[in-house]
């Protein structure tokens, strides 16, 4: 039987001490996802609300500061229903995640994991997901553990700083983390947010849940 494992992406907890960045497909996802969704007229009003409206027309294409991230997520949830908002973020996510199949996890590394075992493949995963943590968890500290069900924490999520919510509001990191293990492992996977910083929890807790138990 395989053991539960933690394992902390690399430099986590260095954040903080350089510039805390996290990539820019967390701002130029938006865009195509307003516009998937119905709401391309809103994209000028809610970029304007986050105090970046010259990224709507020329976003970044290089790791940005966090706080203007987090002012964007914070500016589409402002500007729209919560309905709306988090269908909007989720398509966000899942062109995050097709953007991250096509041009940073190689075609031969997935084909491997396709056909290995989920019980091996599943922790593989999640464990590559943490490594590169730095690139969507800015000054936050992620963490993976778990073979059978896959636990991710995202402790001080930057995306969620000054946030108040009944609900987890984290939708853009679930839709992410469901599409990659979709489209590797299982396809009928779903990702639930546990806890959230905005509910006051101080840590993110996203379960992986799949279609059969891992035999």
């Amino acid at each position: 039987m395989a053991h539960e494992q933690v394992i902390d992406g690399p430099g986590i907890h260095d954040a903080k001490a350089a510039a805390a960045r996290i990539g820019p497909n967390a701002v130029i996802q938006i865009i195509p996802a307003l516009e998937l969704a119905g709401f391309a007229e809103a994209r000028a009003a809610i970029f304007n609300a986050a105090g970046l409206g010259s990224w709507s027309d020329i976003p970044p294409y290089e790791m940005v500061d966090e706080t203007a991230v987090a002012a964007l997520h914070r500016a589409v949830r402002r500007h729209m229903t919560e309905q709306n908002a988090d269908l909007v973020m989720r398509l966000a996510g899942k062109l995050t995640a097709d953007y991250l199949l096509k041009n940073r996890i190689p075609t031969p590394v997935q084909t491997i994991l396709r056909v290995m075992p989920r019980l091996f493949a599943a922790p593989i995963l999640a464990r590559a997901i943490a490594r590169h943590a730095w690139t969507f968890a800015g000054s936050g500290a992620f963490s993976t553990r778990g073979v059978r069900t896959i636990i991710f924490r995202l402790k001080d999520n930057p995306l969620c700083e000054a946030e108040s919510a009944q609900l987890p509001i984290c939708q853009w990191h679930c839709a992410v983390f469901q599409r990659l293990f979709a489209a590797i492992i299982d396809p009928d996977c779903h990702v639930v947010e546990r806890h959230c910083t905005a509910q006051g929890a101080g840590t993110c807790v996203f379960e992986v849940k799949f279609a059969a138990r891992i035999p």
